[in-house]
């Protein structure tokens, strides 16, 4: 069973954009999007009037009648407790500004999103997406064994293609204070491989009734539960796929090692805080995830594991991701598992540069199992995972669930030995230190990323630099920024060099794109010490056949003697269509 989503909101990049894709979200199904409500951004300085119907803006309240809108309320309010007590980042204040808008009208929400758009106060509106767990369904018959013991580790012959043991002779987790949150479907965060490992906030009381820390939430000890709001991150028993899911992520970053019990996490006892951001009612299903991300990352995770994802490309779950990173955190996401290449096809939130997206292959093996691409950063196993499980037992599960959360580990053991680390760096010091798995799969030569994460070279090795797409904007030669057939485009990019010192780099764009010719894509910038950035300008030209609504996929190469890089991708659309809606039903339509 193959589980992803397909989303339905389409937004487009114009002149100012990051180098992740805003624009090749798909038109997905209805009960990929929670129904009834919609998510809205509204522009800076103006003033919204929460929990009623109307917000005191004329147009936008006009549509919103017609909507049958009878709610708008803060959808983060964690966010106003936070800056009530500290500066928040760019992203997190431009957060603070997104509302849940609730309506009654039989509509689809992908259509009363793009009528409420439509107001100029609002920067976005968009569903509220539903995110699917990107695991190879229940494990087979016989795979739970309910009597755990030492002899697990000898069936996690992964650890060793991951060279784990050698790592773990180096740096392990509980020489450091590294936390990895799990937001995912619930934890059983009492298993007895599990517990000793549990994160505790150090700012709250337990069963006072009170919010001690001030962060938004009352007595969250442990963690948070999102479905039933609720201080405990257990999985619900109505969504029980949910609550297997998040104790076998769980168990496979930091399952308690060296404890003559079950299994072993990657992290070797790094602190791990569940965090239940599943579906109320839709087992298999992630409802919460930008709520869950933010909790993560306000109360001080370093590392984010994210073992679900789909195709719509959410601007707000983009902000929470680069919110997560402006709070020093690292999102490790999972690739999917649909067997497509991502670079075309987008899966988030591993499509977002700023997340580690990770890949997985078989557990002894190198063979690709699921999704590629230059932007798929690494691989790891994926098959067979021997893990956590409910009620004290043990089991064994596939998927790119599985792959995220042994890198988790990892980049948890990266952070432990190199803790000045940004995730920027944590993310590229793994990223640089995989080894190519080509060989192994010819058919995919060159759309595997840069391979098996390989855990001892990550925490040894310090002389590899890492030269990343960081920022891009683009214009057309009418500064309309409308791609049309056989207008010339400008393409500036800003390049940031997060480990060691480049010497003779070379910046690149190209595509094998048939529509686009490159006038310049090539720049010699010499030398870029680590920390520092640079920013170049491309240009490349539409050919006059160009078809409709093509999405243009251009790739940023990085070379300096024999540093390779091209993992950046920079997605366009051109020739779009319009875009208008019925005056007497709102539904969408193209023409």
């Amino acid at each position: 069973m193959i589980l992803c989503l397909a989303f339905a909101l389409t937004t487009t990049a114009h002149a100012a954009a990051g180098p992740d894709d805003r624009a090749s979200g798909k038109q997905g199904a209805d009960d990929d999007v929670m129904p009834g409500m919609v998510l809205v951004h509204f522009e800076a300085g103006v003033a919204v009037a929460e929990g009623a119907a109307k917000t005191g803006l004329p147009i936008f309240d006009r549509v919103a009648a017609k909507h049958e809108v009878y709610a708008v309320e803060k959808a983060f309010p964690m966010l106003d407790e936070v800056a009530a007590k500290r500066a928040l980042s760019e992203n997190a204040e431009a957060l603070r500004r997104v509302y849940i808008v609730r309506f009654n009208a039989p509509r689809r929400p992908q259509s009363v999103a793009a009528a409420l758009a439509r107001d100029p106060n609002v920067v976005f509106a968009e569903p509220h997406y539903i995110r699917r767990l990107a695991w190879d369904g229940l494990p087979a018959d016989g795979a739970i064994s309910s009597t755990p013991n030492d002899t697990n580790f000898g069936a996690m012959t992964h650890l060793l293609r991951l060279r784990m043991t050698d790592a773990w002779d180096v740096v392990k987790g509980e020489q450091g204070n590294v936390v990895i949150a799990v937001v995912d479907g619930g934890t059983d965060w009492r298993h007895p491989d599990l517990r000793a490992n549990v994160w505790t906030n150090p700012d709250e009381i337990a069963g006072n009734g009170l919010d001690d820390d001030g962060n938004g939430f009352v007595d969250d000890i442990n963690g948070w539960n999102f479905p039933n709001d609720s201080p405990d991150p257990t999985g619900l028993s109505n969504t029980p796929t949910n609550a297997l899911h998040g104790t076998a992520v769980a168990g496979t970053a930091a399952a308690v090692t060296d404890n003559a019990l079950g299994v072993v996490g990657t992290s070797w006892n790094a602190t791990f805080m569940p965090i239940n951001a599943g579906c109320q009612e839709d087992d298999d299903s992630i409802c919460f995830s930008i709520r869950g991300l933010l909790y993560a990352a306000m109360n001080g995770a370093d590392i984010i594991t994210a073992s679900w994802g789909g195709d719509g490309g959410s601007e707000a779950l983009r902000m929470a991701v680069e919110t997560a990173r402006d709070e020093g955190a690292l999102v490790v996401a999972s690739a999917g598992n649909d067997v497509r290449n991502i670079d075309r096809e987008p899966f988030y939130p591993a499509s977002y540069s700023t997340t580690l997206s990770v890949g997985g292959t078989t557990k002894n093996s190198d063979a690709n199992l699921w999704n590629y691409g230059r932007s798929v950063d690494v691989f790891a196993p994926a098959s067979r995972i021997d893990t956590t499980f409910p009620d004290e037992a043990y089991g064994t599960i596939s998927g790119t669930s599985f792959s995220g959360p042994l890198v988790a580990g990892i980049a948890a053991l990266v952070k432990t030995a190199n803790p000045g680390f940004t995730p920027d760096q944590v993310r590229e010091q793994i990223r640089l230190t995989a080894d190519n798995i080509d060989s192994a799969n010819p058919s995919l030569s060159g759309l595997l990323g840069r391979g098996r994460a390989n855990a001892f070279r990550a925490v040894t090795e310090t002389d590899n630099p890492a030269v990343h797409l960081t920022e891009w904007t683009w214009i057309d030669e009418d500064g309309n920024f409308d791609l049309r057939s056989g207008e010339k485009v400008e393409l500036q990019a800003t390049f940031t060099n997060d480990l060691a010192d480049a010497a003779g780099l070379v910046l690149e764009l190209d595509s094998d794109d048939p529509f686009i010719s490159f006038t310049n894509g090539s720049v010699n910038v010499g030398g870029l010490a680590g920390g520092a950035s640079t920013t170049v300008t491309f240009e490349f030209e539409l050919a006059q056949n160009t078809p409709n609504n093509r999405t243009l996929v251009l790739f940023a190469r990085a070379t300096a003697g024999s540093y390779v890089d091209e993992s950046d991708v920079i997605r366009l659309s051109a020739n779009e269509t319009a875009v208008a809606l019925d005056a007497s039903d709102g539904v969408e339509e193209t023409h």
